[in-house]
């Protein structure tokens, strides 16, 4: 079992190395009012090119597990700096590579000492709400390796990507050895998989 660092109650936010000054896809909209998480990012004058960040739950996730607030905060954030073009170099330069890096994060994010089903648990109910396609959470996290850790890429890398699910000249990597019907689900030129599902309205009486 591969070692990970301590789990912090703080989602790991991707930072901007070469803004840039559009997106580079046209992103799904998006109705904050019912997104399960919101982060905005400010220019952080204090570093050259450096980000902060604003986040924002939904109240229905106000006794929802930290975790999962966790998961989908960093998936958002994530988003966010693909749609800001933050995160735009391949592998991140198509929406099969762009989700199968998601997919590592969250991955990455639930390396902690706790219940594998609690776990499992989690990660099955954060790909339910961003429209993911079943899969084992063992599947992925192979993907991040010793040489990845040794990198200090505990949340994925481009190796991993690639890993995950091959290259544009030969696709599929492990996940459609695994799964080809999952496979074409990441691949998918839909702009919704992998985004945040609406949550519906509280059921009034």
């Amino acid at each position: 079992m591969c070692s990970a660092p301590p789990a912090s109650t703080t989602p790991s936010i991707p930072r901007a190395t070469s803004p840039r000054a559009g997106p580079t896809r046209p992103a799904p909209p998006v109705d904050l009012a019912s997104a399960p998480a919101v982060v905005r990012y400010i220019p952080d004058p204090r570093v050259k090119d450096g980000l902060s960040a604003d986040v924002m739950f939904h109240a229905t996730l106000a006794h929802s597990a930290q975790e999962l607030k966790r998961l989908l905060v960093a998936a958002d954030a994530y988003w966010r700096a693909v749609d800001l073009g933050y995160l735009a170099d391949a592998p991140l330069d198509t929406r099969g590579g762009q989700r199968a890096g998601l997919l590592l994060l969250l991955a990455g994010l639930l390396e902690f000492p706790a219940d594998p089903n609690l776990l499992d648990g989690l990660w099955e109910q954060a790909l339910d709400m961003l429209r993911m396609p079943r899969l084992s959470r063992s599947l992925v996290r192979r993907c991040i390796d010793e040489e990845d850790h040794a990198q200090s890429n505990y949340y994925g890398s481009a190796r991993g990507v690639i890993a995950l699910i091959g290259t544009a000249d030969a696709p599929g990597g492990v996940l459609k050895e695994a799964s080809p019907v999952a496979f074409d689900d990441i691949m998918s030129d839909s702009p919704e998989v992998g985004r945040a599902r609406p949550l519906k309205p509280p059921a009034t009486a």
